[in-house]
């Protein structure tokens, strides 16, 4: 093997030591953010992944086999990503600031990470990252309102190549969000979703907004 090469074996790693939950998505849309990781011809989360991957564009990646995909770092080293109790797949590439999403597919639920492409530090997610549009920040999102998973709801701060939690709802099993987007650099809209809304259909789930002010980031009442 070069020496500039580093190896992640999946069944050596630490990175196995969690088990992946499932939240409930809708049918082609495996995230939290419209847009993203959404495939609405394919039904099924690993295919789609596999699909969108095909068509990035990088020379950052290399698929050897089903199984075994080569990240090629910045700094001249190799990283070999190799599929065991779950598959790795690259979903979204962040070109300004050199950091990949990736997706791990486990057979009934999925996680994520972010890998940065300048030394391969690998950061696990239970929720797909979405980036503000200056890609200071991301927001890690993740539904499972009364059911097995994670449901997750953290903003980052991204400094010097760290990633700073900075705001945390500890949602826990009361209520979610879904379809969560960036309004601007420091403004976040989101459907405050929980069981009764969701799935009783009592009442109408909420539209919300956080926002980041001089002491940090809060709900915000205007509407």
């Amino acid at each position: 093997m070069n020496k500039n090469t580093k190896l992640i074996l999946v069944l050596n790693g630490l990175i196995i030591l969690f088990f992946a939950y499932a939240a409930p998505v809708y049918a082609g849309h495996w995230s939290e953010f419209a847009g993203k990781y959404f495939c609405p011809e394919i039904s099924n989360s690993f295919k789609c992944a596999r699909s969108i991957e095909s068509k990035l564009k990088s020379e950052n990646f290399s698929r050897i086999d089903d199984k075994k995909l080569l990240v090629h770092l910045m700094d001249g080293s190799d990283i070999t990503l190799i599929d065991g109790k779950f598959h790795f797949t690259v979903l979204e590439l962040i070109d300004q600031i050199n950091l990949a999403v990736i997706q791990e597919q486990y057979p009934e639920s999925s996680r994520y990470g972010l890998l940065d492409l300048t030394n391969g530090r690998y950061l696990r997610l239970w929720g797909y990252p979405g980036f503000s549009p200056d890609n200071k920040y991301f927001i890690e999102a993740s539904v499972a309102i009364r059911e097995d998973g994670q449901n997750v709801f953290r903003i980052y701060y991204i400094e010097n190549g760290k990633f700073i939690n900075v705001y945390d709802a500890k949602a826990e099993r009361m209520w979610g969000t879904r379809e969560v987007s960036w309004l601007d650099f420091n403004t976040v809209q989101y459907t405050h979703v929980t069981y009764e809304c969701e799935h009783k259909k009592i009442s109408p789930c909420e539209t919300k907004k956080l926002k980041l002010r001089s002491d940090g980031w809060s709900i915000s009442s205007e509407k």
